[in-house]
This record gives structure tokens, C-alpha cells and sequence, in this order.
């Protein structure tokens, strides 16, 4: 019995000066992984949703009846877009239009004007973490059409079949930089991977 008695203190003992390896090894994983990276704000400031409204609006009213063609709203936007994608904007060789030409005479001969609405916008993470000079905005965007004449919207079903200015439309994804302590749409990826 003395034996027994022995071995149980000895066994005590041991289990008191050697804790358990199993338990040790998590607590040190545990205690020495790395923290997750915190990520910046995902709401852009104030001043990047600005140039983001007055980029979207011009470029969605380019087919207004408001514009004087259907490149107008491009000089619109010159001052705030960069050099190179103010260029990248202009009309190739001899076109005079960036496109929608029957949506720009459907406007003028029925007196459109296309409102916009974003909404939800954030940096967008998965192209980019935005940094204290550039960042990509991803936000949701839906278009109103409404009268020039009274400013009432004009609904869906009063407007002419392929009239597509009107509802939700391609989430609006732009890549943005500051330049000179200013906030300039660098590209226009809207739509794009």
C-alpha cells in the first residue's frame, strides 16, 4: 500500500510541475497568431461622394434635353477627372458622339432629362483598398427620367419602348486619385470585371 501511496504523490507531482503539453501548445497559438488586419472605413468621404454625384449625373444626362450635344457633358466633368482620363473621354477619329445618339434626339424631341440616384456607395475592397490618394467607389445606381418643361418624372410605363434611362442601372464603379488636395475620377470601370 505504501507503494501505491508513493506512486499516486509521484504522479501528482509530476502532473503539477508539467502542465498539459496539449493545452500549453494552444494557449501559444492562441497568444502568438497575429491579429486580423483592421480594414479602413468602407463609407468614402464626403468629398469623394461629390465628385462621385457630379461625375455620374453628367455622364447619365448626357442624352438630356438639357445638353447642347451629346458630348457636352464631358466638358462638364473636366474639372474633375484627370488629364488622362478627360482624354480617354473625348470622341474617337470622326465620331461626334460617345454613343446614344437616338437616345440624345428621343431626349430632345420629348423634352428628357435624366436624373440619378446612388446609393449604398462604399471603397470598394475587392479591387482595391483605398489609401489617403486613391481608392475605387462601387455604388448602386438608379436613374429617374423627368420632364424639362415641369420637372415631374415621367413613369416607366409613359416611356417609349428601348427608352432604358429609367430604373436601376449599372452599378457605378469608379477608380479615383487626389491630386493637388483634390479628389479626381481617374477611370470609369462601371460595368467592367
Amino acid at each position: 500500500m505504501g507503494l501505491v501511496l508513493l506512486g499516486i504523490i509521484g504522479l501528482a507531482v509530476y502532473l503539477w510541475t508539467h502542465p498539459n503539453q496539449t493545452n500549453n501548445t494552444t494557449t501559444k497559438t492562441q497568444s502568438s497568431s497575429p491579429s486580423s488586419p483592421k480594414l479602413p472605413n468602407p463609407h468614402p468621404p464626403q468629398e469623394v461622394l461629390a465628385v462621385v454625384n457630379a461625375y455620374i449625373q453628367a455622364r447619365e444626362n448626357a442624352v438630356g434635353a438639357d445638353q447642347t450635344t451629346p458630348t457636352a457633358w464631358i466638358a462638364k466633368v473636366q474639372q474633375i477627372t484627370t488629364t488622362s482620363w478627360f482624354t480617354e473621354l473625348q470622341p474617337k477619329g470622326d465620331s461626334s458622339t460617345a454613343g446614344g445618339l437616338a437616345d440624345y434626339y428621343l431626349a430632345h424631341r420629348n423634352g428628357y432629362i435624366v436624373k440619378t440616384r446612388l446609393s449604398q456607395c462604399i471603397w470598394d475592397f475587392k479591387i482595391a483598398l483605398p489609401t489617403a490618394n486613391n481608392g475605387v467607389v462601387y455604388c448602386e445606381l438608379n436613374d429617374t427620367t423627368v420632364s424639362q418643361a415641369t420637372g415631374a418624372v415621367i413613369s416607366a410605363s409613359s416611356l417609349p419602348f428601348g427608352w432604358s434611362h429609367t430604373g436601376r442601372q449599372i452599378p457605378l464603379t469608379l477608380k479615383l486619385v487626389k491630386q493637388n488636395h483634390s479628389w479626381l475620377v481617374n477611370e470609369d470601370i462601371s460595368g467592367g470585371d
